[in-house]
């Protein structure tokens, strides 16, 4: 709704002329790919957490050798 309303203030009148299933479709894509992109790097960052962890429990100490097994 938030798109309806900005097309509305910027170019006034052509809500008669878009026609408003385009402007939902536009949103729920709009939202589905800002989401896509959230649970993206959400997955990421667990993915990140996890090779921590897991090197931590290795007693991994050195920088280097972290860096080391990271490249």
């Amino acid at each position: 709704m938030l798109l309806i309303d900005i097309v509305d203030k910027s170019y006034p009148g052509t809500l008669s002329v878009l026609d408003t299933s385009l402007i939902l479709t536009l949103s729920a894509n709009l939202n589905r790919l800002i989401l896509g992109r959230v649970a993206k790097n959400f997955l990421e960052f667990l993915a990140t957490l996890l090779l921590i962890s897991f090197l931590l429990k290795l007693n991994v100490e050195p920088i280097e050798s972290i860096i080391g097994l990271l490249v």
